[in-house]
């Protein structure tokens, strides 16, 4: 060995004792070694550059992540890469693999996300050509599997999970084949990375039904823990990720299997319940979750992986102790023992202590989850100097990760900052605390964090209450003030929190959870929404006010009708892209239309048309189909001209749309709202104030208010809800008028008549014979009310006054909704084609015989019109959607059934089945334009997803009808012909007459003289009977 290789051989020497020892002078000895040596081979040369990246990569690390020192060692292993020799690949895989190390370590610096997609393509061509060499490829599988799990816990995808699970799947094909594989490092270090992202999968969907990916990643653990002897490498590793597996089901059995929120969010130390708080196992967890034993079991594991420290320096152990004060925090929680509390607190004051080598966002980590158990033992024994160190810790982590390129430990570690503030200025009132408490939360909005949506929603919330409920004190913090200027105001501040807020309800109502999750978080996003929309009314923020009141409404439904947008434009210009998206809409379309995505019990063993695939692997197979639709969209959006592909349009753009059209009337928007609620009335007179907006505050009405509406509503009309057409008992019910009476007296002189009375529309006698026309955008709880039939109905005034004696009304689920309406329809519409369907007897349901009657009686009035009837047998699923397309106008006079949970498998009941709202739109042509539902509550939404308009009138809509006539609640069979005779023969002379010729269907006037002529008939204190019909759209 000559004097060139003695150099290189010590100069790894000092390379390995750095490793072991953390003494950076090693590696400053070893790089000056490295570059005296000249005149060496090819060979040699080769290593030299490899290992002279190894130093500088070591270097920078010691720097706390040195980006220039980074960049150099990036440059020698790029360098070593392109001279490796392609006659030994084993050399060529291990320079490569140290450049894809390098990549990750910069991507973790500096947050390019071109680094880490570069390093994992790379490892997957290296594990493509190393395919013929189990050990080789096992290896380069874990890598890949490394990689993949830095971006998840990055950017939180759930498609680099998915990569995870087939590398493990490869991996494990090739143990079947070779058993001694199965304790090879490479085999084990892929098993606790495959077991972490199991974990990791549960932690982040929190489905219950998906605990057992959790189980599985914990008996796997244990298995690998008993074949693994102790003195190997990954024996550390397999025990360190099954204490970290049983602690978290631990959690999971203390808090009831997801009984805390969703987006609880994620920090150093869990985040639990009260301390001494007494749980039960659920049901659905026994056999399979170890109870108390769990936390035992977490901290034997992580204590025995402590023992296999080799040495203190070990990177590792700090990583070991912070894990163990994790779970000594799980154990206080449950047992309010302070020795746990004590215990966690001094093995993360040791892990501090420790020389420690890993980035500075660990140490930021610690710092603040020290902080955490330092508020936890002030609240346990009420020592204000406990919070004082919290705060000084939490400072110090702040300060540590202050020029962090990645937002999401900064969130964190400001997030934890501002609680324990926000304790210390409950008791202190300080406004300095209050100061660096705005700071801290305008941070964490500001900040763009690659973490669960329901976190960051759970953030900007925080921000928006606390703002809110400190809204006085904010004008008195002349520091935060003065250091952020730009001529912001107090209410600028508060806006832009609710601005980040509703910037995310798309993301937190994700099409990838079932329709069933999607609704159910959509239930507690309402209230949002409308605080969101008041707050920018009553503080002038108008244009905010119209996008948020828009893109909070009908989230659901958007992402329902994005799967069938047609995307002809783009077809033509890239047909390669758009058979792609179109091939994964048909397949995410036919999951919905089957029903598996746990619409039903999520322990049913069969679910129907599931194509052969257990519960469980549908929705795997959904969430993979979605990841790739998401991909698919992203993709088309960089394409030019594509920029905005299937992205909600500006209000301003919709507005803008909507004034092109020929719309006549008032288009009124309610909103309930605290400290006042608004309504926002859009005049359109063609030529005169076509778009003008006025803001009407609705002084009598509040937010109680509004919801003690909603509640009477239930009450009175909770029979008639309840029955169907033909059986409503409505002799018995008459006793409930009074209640009608008293609701819709209330409707007039809180909401209609001050709205009325400010646009000058109380005249008793119209300008021109024809009454004015509104359409009724209702928000929240007023969603559910009959606005169209408000009024003094009791005798006791000096005059009657009613809604319908002064206007027309319509009501709209959106705006966006309404510009749909009146795109152009169908030429010729003076005489249009109708389907006729009428169920008299449909099996298994109540008699409709008025049903006849209704047939009968439209093709009296229509004889000079084309018409298809389709009576009783006749009126089957498939005729039905046969001749669909081939008529404008359609009648279904049957029972109707809507499903709450999935408004598309909301249907009218024919002879051999129910007609879906996802099989209308499958079928429905482009012209379409009326329908008349002569059903039961066909317009009833959700009460509890108001927002949503969960109803039959609604889907018909999306499915591009222009008008809608419905009922909100169920209809007297022997009121149905006589409603739907005047409503023809109005419609057809209005048509006749073209006095709706100005972009309206003509149908909101023909059902209000309809309505008129059964209250002749009945009377007009017979509320239950001519209220429920109402009209939707044009």
């Amino acid at each position: 060995m000559n004097r060139q290789e003695w150099s290189f051989t010590l100069a790894c020497w000092l390379v390995h004792r750095r490793d072991i020892t953390g003494m950076s002078q090693d590696i400053e000895r070893a790089i000056s070694i490295l570059f005296s040596i000249k005149d060496v081979s090819d060979k040699m040369q080769n290593r030299r550059l490899e290992v002279l990246g190894v130093c500088f990569s070591a270097r920078s690390r010691d720097a706390g992540g040195d980006i220039g020192t980074l960049h150099v060692a990036l440059a020698f292993f790029e360098r070593a890469v392109a001279t490796a020799p392609d006659s030994n690949p084993d050399e060529l895989r291990r320079v490569t693999t140290n450049l894809c190390a390098c990549l990750a370590r910069r991507f973790q610096v500096l947050g390019d996300g071109a680094d880490l997609q570069r390093a994992i393509m790379t490892m997957d061509q290296l594990a493509a050509v190393t395919s013929n060499d189990d050990y080789q490829l096992i290896e380069s599988l874990r890598i890949s599997s490394t990689l993949y799990m830095l971006g998840f816990r990055t950017f939180e995808r759930l498609s680099d999970l998915e990569n995870i699970m087939v590398n493990w799947r490869v991996a494990r094909e090739i143990v079947s084949r070779d058993r001694q594989v199965a304790v090879h490092d490479s085999f084990l270090s892929q098993t606790a990375i495959f077991c972490a992202s199991l974990a990791l999968r549960f932690d982040y969907c929190r489905d219950v039904r998906d605990v057992k990916y959790l189980n599985e990643a914990i008996n796997t653990l244990k298995r690998a823990a008993e074949l693994t002897p102790d003195k190997h490498p990954r024996k550390l590793d397999i025990l360190t990720q099954l204490g970290n597996c049983l602690n978290m089901r631990y959690g999971v059995w203390r808090t009831r299997g997801l009984d805390a929120p969703k987006g609880s969010p994620r920090s150093p130390m869990p985040v639990s319940v009260p301390h001494g708080a007494q749980k039960h196992v659920p049901e659905f967890l026994t056999g399979f979750v170890g109870a108390s034993s769990d936390i035992e079991d977490a901290l034997l594991a992580h204590k025995a992986a402590a023992a296999l420290i080799p040495f203190p320096a070990d990177e590792r152990y700090p990583i070991i102790l912070h894990n163990l004060a994790v779970c000594y925090e799980s154990r206080y929680v449950w047992t309010g023992e302070l020795s746990d509390l004590e215990d966690a607190i001094s093995t993360l004051r040791h892990a501090l202590d420790l020389p420690d080598t890993r980035e500075a966002v660990n140490r930021a980590q610690d710092l603040t989850g020290i902080g955490i158990l330092m508020v936890r033992r002030f609240r346990a024994r009420g020592s204000i100097a406990d919070l004082d160190e919290a705060i000084a810790l939490q400072r110090a982590a702040a300060e540590v990760v202050s020029d962090s390129f990645h937002s999401t430990p900064i969130v964190i570690v400001h997030f934890h900052l501002s609680i324990s503030l926000k304790i210390r200025f409950a008791q202190h009132r300080n406004l300095e605390d209050f100061d660096e408490i705005l700071r801290c939360q305008l941070l964490i909005t500001q900040k763009e964090i690659g973490s669960h949506p329901a976190v960051r929603l759970q953030l900007a919330q925080g921000f928006v209450q606390w703002l809110s409920e400190n809204h006085d004190l904010l004008a008195k913090c002349s520091t935060f003030l003065h250091d952020n200027p730009g001529g912001l105001s107090t209410s600028d501040y508060v806006l832009i929190s609710h601005s980040r807020l509703m910037h995310l309800l798309p993301e937190y109502v994700w099409i990838g959870l079932s329709l069933r999750a999607r609704y159910g978080v959509s239930r507690k996003i309402g209230k949002l929404v409308t605080s969101a929309v008041s707050f920018a009314i009553n503080h002038g923020y108008i244009q905010h006010a119209l996008d948020w009141s828009e893109s909070g409404r009908a989230l659901i439904w958007s992402q329902v009708l994005s799967l069938r947008t047609p995307v002809d434009e783009l077809a033509r210009l890239h047909p390669v892209l758009a058979k792609s998206l179109c091939d994964i809409r048909d397949q995410l379309q036919q999951f919905q239309q089957e029903d598996i995505l746990g619409l039903h019990s999520w322990n049913t063993s069969a679910v129907s048309g599931m194509n052969d695939l257990s519960t469980s692997n549908g929705r795997e197979h959904y969430r993979r189909l979605v990841l790739r639709y998401e991909e698919c969209i992203y993709q088309i959006r960089t394409m030019k001209g594509f920029e905005r592909f299937l992205s909600p349009k500006p209000f301003s753009d919709t507005w803008r749309s909507l004034k092109q059209t020929q719309l006549t009337g008032l288009v009124i928007i309610l909103n309930v709202g605290t400290p006042q609620c608004n309504a926002l009335v859009f005049e359109f007179s063609p030529g005169k104030c076509n778009g003008h907006l006025r803001r009407i505050p609705l002084t009598k009405l509040t937010e109680e208010r509004a919801h003690t509406l909603c509640s009477i509503y239930e009450n009175s009309l909770k029979a008639y809800r309840a029955s169907v057409r033909a059986t409503a008992p409505y002799d018995q019910l008459r006793g409930s008028s009074h209640m009608i009476i008293r609701l819709l007296e209330r409707i007039w002189t809180w909401i209609v008549e001050p709205i009325l009375s400010a646009m000058d529309l109380m005249s008793e006698a119209p300008l021109n014979g024809r009454l004015p026309h509104v359409t009724w955008c209702p928000t929240g709880p007023l969603t559910q009310l009959p606005l169209h039939a408000a009024g003094i109905y009791d005798g006791s005034q000096q005059a009657t006054r009613c809604v319908h004696d002064f206007v027309v009304s319509s009501y709209t689920p959106s705006i966006s909704a309404l510009l749909s309406c009146h795109q152009p329809i169908v030429e010729g519409c003076a005489s249009p084609s109708i389907l006729i369907l009428t169920q008299p007897e449909t099996p298994g349901q109540d008699p409709l015989p008025g049903t006849m009657d209704e047939g009968i009686r439209i093709r009296e009035v229509l004889a000079e019109h084309p018409y298809t009837t389709l009576e009783h047998e006749q009126a089957t699923v498939a005729t039905t959607l046969a001749v669909l397309d081939q008529h404008p106008w359609v009648h279904f006079a049957c029972h109707a059934s809507q499903n709450v949970i999935n408004p598309t498998r909301s249907a009218f009941e024919l002879f051999d089945g129910p007609l879906t709202l996802s099989a209308l739109m499958g079928k429905t042509s482009k012209n379409v334009e009326l329908a008349f539902l002569s059903a039961c509550q066909t317009a009833t939404g959700d009460k509890n997803i108001p927002e949503e308009s969960a109803h039959l009138a609604a889907g018909m809509l999306s499915v591009g009808f222009k008008g809608v006539v419905a009922t909100m609640w169920s209809i007297k069979d022997e009121d149905g012909p006589v409603v739907v005779e005047a409503y023809y023969k109005e419609l057809i002379a209005l048509r006749k007459a073209n006095v709706d010729g100005r972009g309206g269907t003509g149908a909101a006037y023909a059902l209000h003289a309809a309505v008129k002529c059964l209250r002749d008939k009945i009377g007009e204190d017979s509320f239950e009977r001519w209220v429920p019909y109402v009209h939707f759209g044009a």
